[in-house]
């Protein structure tokens, strides 16, 4: 598991709980900018229980929707960091596609392919998640 993979986890995390605030979530509607950082700024009351403080910008004629955007967003990632285990999902769900690639292959017996799990301890990386194959 890398930095890139936490923000993938994240950004995930954030889009399920904007989802649930858009009213139109459907796949077909597109969300405009402005109701993006309405759905926004209700999500950051509700996790941080006040309005958020903008910081200033430029000039009063200055378009914000975009800068506000990129600040709610980055204020709600703390509270949509990943847990262990969404990490350990994520790595076990990589292993197993690995496994099925392996197992393709006919000259492979499925009885000799193991997916164990790696003691956490063991990685150079605290947080990280790894997942091994051994051939028996």
């Amino acid at each position: 598991m890398s930095a890139a993979d936490d923000g993938a986890l994240t950004r995930v995390q954030l889009d399920a709980a904007l989802a649930a605030l858009l009213l139109s979530a459907e796949a077909t509607v597109v969300v405009t900018q402005e109701q993006r950082l309405t759905a926004l700024t209700q999500l950051y009351q509700q996790q941080f229980s006040g309005a958020p403080v903008f910081p200033p910008t430029g000039s009063p004629e200055a378009d914000t929707v975009g800068p506000h955007i990129a600040f709610l967003e980055k204020e709600l990632q703390s509270r949509f960091t990943p847990t262990a285990d969404q990490r350990v999902q994520l790595a076990r769900s990589r292993a197993d596609v690995v496994q099925a690639a392996i197992l393709a292959n006919t000259e492979v017996s499925p009885e000799r392919v193991f997916l164990a799990d790696r003691d956490s301890g063991k990685t150079a990386v605290p947080g990280n998640v790894r997942m091994e194959f051994r051939l028996e």
